[in-house]
Formats: C-alpha cells, sequence, structure tokens
C-alpha cells in the first residue's frame, strides 16, 4: 500500500523543483516538438497494434479514444485533421527520405522527453545511443499493446452501457486507470536510471487524477471561450489544441517532480547536511565495509539509506570517485576499486578537496594559508581504514 504524503514540506519541495527545472518552458519546448512528431508517432503505434488486434471496430473505437485524450473537447476540426493525416500515413506509400524523416521526429520527441525527465529525476548519466534506441523501441512496441486492453475494455462497456446505467461509472474509472498507468509507466520507464515503482505509481496517480480535473475544465473552457473564435475564425481549433498540448506537458512534468520528490521524501526534513569531502570518505567507508561483509556492490538508494543522505547528493558524490578512479559501476550497484588499505584518505577528498601546486606562492598570508593545508595534506596520506585519528 502506498504512504500518502499529506506534509506540507512534501508539496512544498514539489512546488520548488517544479519552478527550479524550469517545467513551464520544458513543456512549451516539448509541445512545440509533439506538433512535428504526434502524426509519425501515432502512426507507428497503430501499425503495431494491428498487428496483435485485427478487429477494425475496436480499432476504429481505439482511434476516437484515443483523439478525445489528445483532444478531450472533441473539437471536430482536430479530430478529422487527425484521423485524414494518420490515414495517409498509413496508406500513402512512403519513401525512404520519408521513413527517414519519420523516425527522426519521432526519435528527436523521445529523447527531448527522456532528456527533461532526467534532469527532473537527477539523471547524471544518461543511456548511451544504442541502448536508447532499444528502450524507445520497447517502449513503442509493447505500450500501445499494454494501452490498447483498457480501452477495448471500455468498447465492451460502452454497449452495455448505453442500457445499464451504472456501467457508465466503470467506463469513466476505465478511462482514469488508462491515464494514470501511462503516466506512471512513462516515469518508471523512461528515466535513465532505476525509479522506484511506489514512487513512480504515485506520480502516476496525481498526473492522472489531475490529468482527468484538467480535462474537464478544459472542456468547459472551450465550450464557453468564443473569444478564439472571434479572432482566428475556422483556425480557432488549432490555439485551442496547442494550449491543450501544453496543459498536458506541464501536468506529465508535475507528476514526474511529485515522483522524484516521493523518492527523496525521507531527507525533506532529516537529511544529512555535510562538507562533501567528509561525505565522500563516508562513502568510501561504507563501501569497504559492505565489500568486507559481502554486501558489495550497493546501489544508490541503499548508501542513502545507510548513511542518511539525499540521494542525488549521493550519485553526485559517486560520480566524482568513478571519475577519479576510486568506485566502479555495475548494473548491481557500485563498489570500490581497491582495498580500502589501497586508498589514501586525500584521493577519498581529492575530487572536492583539490591539489595543491607543487610550487609555493610568495604574498605572505597566502604562503602560510599554502603550508597550513601542505600540513593538512601531509596527514592525509594515511589509508582510510584507519580508525579514525590522525
Amino acid at each position: 500500500m502506498l504512504p500518502f504524503p499529506l506534509g506540507l514540506a512534501f508539496w512544498k519541495a514539489v512546488i520548488r523543483r517544479f519552478w527550479k527545472d524550469q517545467c513551464l518552458t520544458q513543456a512549451q519546448a516539448l509541445t512545440y516538438t509533439t506538433l512535428f512528431a504526434l502524426i509519425p508517432l501515432l502512426a507507428l503505434i497503430f501499425a503495431i497494434v494491428r498487428l496483435f488486434i485485427q478487429a477494425e471496430d475496436i480499432m476504429a473505437k481505439a482511434e476516437n479514444l484515443l483523439t478525445q485524450f489528445l483532444n478531450p473537447a472533441a473539437l471536430d476540426l482536430v479530430q478529422e485533421t487527425v484521423f485524414r493525416l494518420l490515414a495517409k500515413a498509413q496508406q500513402a506509400p512512403l519513401g525512404k527520405a520519408s521513413m527517414l524523416i519519420f523516425f527522426l521526429m519521432i526519435l528527436g520527441l523521445l529523447m527531448q522527453t527522456e532528456g527533461t525527465l532526467n534532469a527532473i529525476f537527477r539523471v547524471r548519466r544518461g543511456r548511451r545511443f544504442l541502448q536508447k534506441l532499444s528502450v524507445y523501441w520497447m517502449g513503442i512496441t509493447l505500450g500501445p499493446v499494454l494501452l490498447i486492453l483498457p480501452l477495448m475494455g471500455a468498447f465492451y462497456l460502452s454497449h452495455f452501457a448505453e442500457r445499464i446505467a451504472f456501467l457508465s461509472w466503470p467506463l469513466r474509472g476505465l478511462h482514469l486507470i488508462t491515464a494514470i498507468f501511462s503516466f506512471a509507466g512513462l516515469y518508471f520507464y523512461l528515466p535513465g536510471r532505476k525509479v522506484k515503482l511506489p514512487a513512480a505509481l504515485w506520480g502516476g496517480l496525481v498526473a492522472g487524477l489531475l490529468w482527468v480535473l484538467m480535462a474537464y475544465l478544459y472542456t468547459l473552457y472551450t465550450a464557453k471561450a468564443v473569444s478564439y473564435s472571434k479572432l482566428y475564425g475556422s483556425l480557432a481549433a488549432f490555439p485551442l489544441f496547442l494550449l491543450w498540448l501544453f496543459l498536458s506537458w506541464t501536468v506529465t512534468l508535475f507528476g514526474a517532480e511529485v515522483a522524484a520528490v516521493f523518492e527523496e521524501r525521507d531527507w525533506l526534513s532529516n537529511g544529512y547536511q555535510g562538507p562533501k569531502p567528509m561525505l565522500a570518505l563516508a562513502l568510501v567507508l561504507e563501501l569497504g565495509e559492505a565489500y568486507k561483509k559481502g554486501e558489495a556492490p550497493l546501489e544508490i538508494f541503499d548508501l542513502a539509506h545507510r548513511l542518511q543522505l539525499s540521494p542525488s547528493t549521493v550519485e553526485e558524490i559517486l560520480e566524482a570517485l568513478e571519475k577519479d578512479g576510486l568506485v566502479l559501476r555495475t548494473e548491481e550497484g557500485f563498489f570500490l576499486a581497491r582495498e580500502m588499505d589501497q586508498i589514501q584518505i586525500l584521493e577519498a577528498l581529492g575530487p572536492f578537496w583539490g591539489r595543491l601546486p607543487a610550487q609555493e606562492p610568495d604574498p605572505p598570508n597566502l604562503k602560510r594559508a599554502y603550508l597550513i593545508f601542505k600540513n593538512l595534506e601531509h596527514q592525509l596520506h594515511q589509508p582510510v581504514s584507519g580508525n579514525g585519528s590522525l
């Protein structure tokens, strides 16, 4: 069962990170990219789904429901345009150049989405290009098949809902469940690191509920808004569709921030704060003891729980230690590259301590400070496996 973080500190942290990460600006950029990639992506998804589901009436209903997801106000112009472009993309023979352009559009949208989520989840090292392609392809092929199942259920329920009134509520519930699990799957699968499932589900729940509420308010707004019609005439559907895409991406990124903060909720108020050289030394000691006990390698969240540190801080320090060759990374986690008695304290502090130049400075006070640090460095040449006293 998911814990329910009602604390004010949690939501303050979510909003603070939402503004810090400039999510509104990112949502605008993703909206722009979506305009180019939407039709190629939908055409590819429907082509893959038709490999598994041949019933044309089910696919027609699924396309209609998906169009309403893209535009809940069901503006006729948008709906007609989307269907017409989809039909042309699936039926017309496409040359190699067109296929390449379609592929690059889809790839650009997925890479931009992953990059934005990586920034939100504080992923410092993303996937390699070939890994990206395999992840994207698996998501495009398996994702639509999984998402079409609740849409199929909605299709069958819609036949009975016309005669049995109370079935309209389960029908709406299936739409909500589809939205929640779509967002949760995005947060769990696409970022370049392992996201905890409860965090992804919590972010998906918040984003799904907000998205359904926003769809209802958006439908009311488009029904009442006449200023767009007067200003744009027959083109009024286009800015309304842009608005819907922007709001959808805003909710998506807000849900991602909720999931990211949910992972670090234990450190919102009691996470230990200290200088990074000291924390780097503590991580080296923890990894060394874990190796002796046969518990290595350790994941980032294991180290964060053991030392009561923020996972983002732990990851930042581990990457610096890895760059200096003191820590090795595997799929299972991190472990020391050498035994603790072969690592000097100064090496562990090195990424954040710095290195003194070989030549002494000339100004008197700068020279005094140099000699003090030189003496400290001399004391820090002992191995980290010591008893803690210098």
